[in-house]
């Protein structure tokens, strides 16, 4: 209820009343607060890439992964094992308007916001503001999604945009990315990245609350509906791989093949007893590492070099997409909160998977974990 009864929700109810009454006002906030379908707004469809996931990826752990529906985000008529679908989508709008206080598209000539699903944008894919930067821009822009979180920074911002550099139906003429002022070093980082990959973007820093203007916007969304498992095209994903190499250089620091991914010092998912399991897991031969936005190269070389890898759910597990096939990764859940982005990972990068359940969370999600679970988990 907290989520739902606050500042936000109220002001965004309120002047979605008032636009409903005088769409105008819509207008000059730069907020429409009625949606349209990524592809039925769209001028022109560029990629509808769309499948079903197969049966036998889910039926072996269906048990696991069905615990994982309370708290995974999907779409609500998802059904497993048989109901899953991925794929890619990239759609061309024309005249349109790009919030980068969200990162979504609105069409001002029909007063409406592009997304996935919905009938309505709600607080999170809205804003508005009086006298926000407009923002003209002529020929093609593209934008990222708004986010600080890094398992969405490095799959839906950096991956989905080389897959979409790499499809010939996107043509030759130049692309500028728009992007806020990054917040992270890892965001600098993605950016750098996606520029060097391709002579056709041009990078455009604009302020974080404007409204960008461009003459044609064109847009890569995901096709799944099961919102934690995104589409991770090997050759974009070895792509990213290889550009990260080039940016940082040779590793400092490698690491062995045993890796602890500590949450010491995090707000969210803190292990109380960690102290405990590290010791056990030292005495194994694994070394603990604690990944921060200061040394993402040190996080990238590591996972390149672990074979096994413990860690309680968190964006770190995210460079399990930098991991040599084969690898296996122990994930740690409290009891209340069990989710599954880090199986898909590891069901498409060809890695095993344990997920191991601790005791319920406290309303930061913080638990205990009795190790001889983690000890079983290693050892079979």
């Amino acid at each position: 209820m907290r989520r739902l009864f606050n500042t936000r929700f109220i002001r965004w109810w309120a002047l979605r009343q008032i636009i409903a009454i005088a769409p105008g006002i819509g207008d000059r906030l730069g907020m429409f607060p009625d949606s349209i379908g990524m592809l039925e707004g769209a001028d022109q469809v560029l990629v509808n890439e769309v499948s079903k996931v197969p049966e036998a990826e889910i039926v072996a752990d269906l048990d696991f992964l069905s615990r994982c529906l309370a708290s995974d985000a999907t779409d609500a008529q998802i059904t497993l094992p048989g109901g899953v679908r991925a794929g890619a989508r990239i759609a061309v709008y024309d005249q349109p308007w790009i919030d980068m206080v969200t990162g979504t598209v609105l069409l001002p000539r029909l007063r409406r916001t592009v997304l996935l699903r919905g009938a309505f944008a709600n607080w999170n894919a809205t804003s508005a503001r009086l006298g926000r930067p407009r923002i003209p821009i002529e020929g093609r822009v593209t934008s990222m999604i708004n986010t600080d979180n890094y398992f969405h920074q490095l799959i839906e911002n950096g991956i989905r945009l080389l897959d979409m550099l790499s499809r010939p139906e996107i043509g030759d003429a130049p692309i500028t990315l728009v992007h806020r002022p990054p917040v992270r070093k890892v965001e600098r980082a993605v950016l750098a990245v996606i520029a060097r990959a391709d002579t056709r973007i041009i990078l455009r820093e604009v302020p974080a609350d404007s409204l960008v203007l461009p003459e044609q916007a064109i847009i890569s969304f995901p096709g799944n509906n099961h919102w934690e498992w995104p589409e991770l095209p090997k050759p974009a994903v070895q792509r990213m791989d290889e550009l990260f190499a080039a940016y940082y250089g040779p590793p400092d620091t490698q690491g062995g093949e045993k890796l602890f991914l500590s949450r010491r010092g995090a707000k969210l998912r803190g292990l109380r007893n960690e102290a405990e399991l590290e010791a056990m897991l030292t005495r194994r031969g694994f070394e603990s590492f604690v990944a921060t936005d200061d040394n993402h190269a040190e996080q990238i070389a590591r996972f390149r070099a672990a074979r096994e890898i413990v860690s309680v759910h968190g964006a770190g597990l995210t460079n399990l997409l930098f991991s040599a096939p084969g690898a296996r990764l122990v994930e740690i859940f409290p009891s209340t909160k069990v989710k599954s982005p880090y199986w898909w990972v590891c069901r498409r990068m060809g890695h095993h998977y344990a997920p191991v359940i601790g005791g319920p969370g406290d309303r930061n999600e913080g638990f205990e974990l009795d190790r001889a679970y983690v000890e079983k988990a290693l050892a079979s």
